[in-house]
C-alpha cells in the first residue's frame, strides 16, 4: 500500500471500485476483504452529510487502479472509464462546473478546485494568439498507473463535450508518452491528429471553445 494521506472524492472511488468490478478488472472479493471496512464506514459515519460531501484517503483510489494495472484483460479500460459520463456519480467539483456559464469558467472552476477531486491532477490553460493549450500531469511522485492518466486526459473530453454538447474542436493532442498498442482507439477519441513522445500531455484547441454555453448553466 502507498503512503498517500491526502483524500479524494470518495465518490469517484466508489465510482470506480464499482466500474471496475463490472468490467472484471478487479475481483469483488478481492474488493471486499481489502476495502468493505472502508466502504461501511463511509456509509455509516456522517448521516447528515451527503456521500458527494464525503472523503477517502487517495491510496485507496490509487489502489485500485494499481489492482486494475495488473488485473485487466482490456487494453483501454482507462479509456472506457473515462469516456463514461455518470450523473449519478457527480461530487461537489462537478456538481459546481455545471452551473458555469462556460468552458471559459467552468475549466478554470474545475483547474482551481481540483483538490476537490483529485489532489494529484494538475490542470493548466493557457490562451495563444491563434488557440488554447489546456496540459494535463499528475503531481511528480503520485504513483498513478498508466490506466489512471488514460482515464483522466478521456474524460476531460467526455465531460467538456457532454456539459456543452458540441464537439471540441481540437487542432491536435499531445501526449508524452510512446504510442500505445491500441492507438486507434485514441484517434476514435482525440482525432487522428496526435503526436507521441511530447513533452507534456497537452491539448491544442480553438479559441472559439471558451465561449461554449454549459447547457446546465444556472446562474443562481
Amino acid at each position: 500500500m502507498t503512503t498517500h494521506k491526502a483524500s479524494v472524492s470518495a465518490i469517484a472511488v466508489l465510482d470506480l471500485a464499482h466500474e471496475l468490478v463490472q468490467l472484471q478488472a478487479i475481483d469483488e472479493l478481492w474488493l471486499k476483504k481489502h476495502y468493505q471496512q472502508s466502504f461501511d464506514l463511509l456509509t455509516s459515519n456522517n448521516a447528515g452529510q451527503g456521500l458527494e460531501e464525503q472523503r477517502l484517503d487517495e491510496s485507496l483510489l490509487i489502489e485500485l487502479w494499481k489492482q486494475a494495472q495488473l488485473g485487466s484483460r482490456i487494453p483501454n479500460i482507462g479509456m472506457l472509464i473515462g469516456n463514461k459520463v455518470n450523473l449519478n456519480a457527480k461530487g461537489v467539483l462537478a456538481n459546481w462546473i455545471s452551473q458555469c456559464a462556460n468552458f471559459s469558467e467552468a475549466f478554470s472552476t474545475f483547474a482551481k478546485h481540483i483538490s476537490l477531486l483529485n489532489p494529484s491532477e494538475c490542470w493548466n490553460l493557457k490562451e495563444c494568439e491563434s488557440h488554447l493549450e489546456v496540459s494535463f500531469h499528475f503531481k511528480e511522485g503520485s504513483e498513478y498507473p498508466f490506466l489512471a492518466l488514460e482515464r483522466s486526459l478521456t474524460a476531460f473530453m467526455a465531460w467538456s463535450e457532454f456539459l456543452t454538447n458540441r464537439k471540441l474542436e481540437l487542432i491536435r493532442v499531445d501526449f508524452a508518452f510512446s504510442k500505445p498498442a491500441h492507438a486507434d482507439l485514441y484517434e476514435e477519441i482525440f482525432g487522428d491528429n496526435i503526436n507521441y513522445d511530447a513533452a507534456t500531455n497537452c491539448f491544442f484547441l480553438n479559441p472559439c471553445v471558451l465561449n461554449y454555453p454549459l447547457i446546465s448553466s444556472n446562474r443562481y
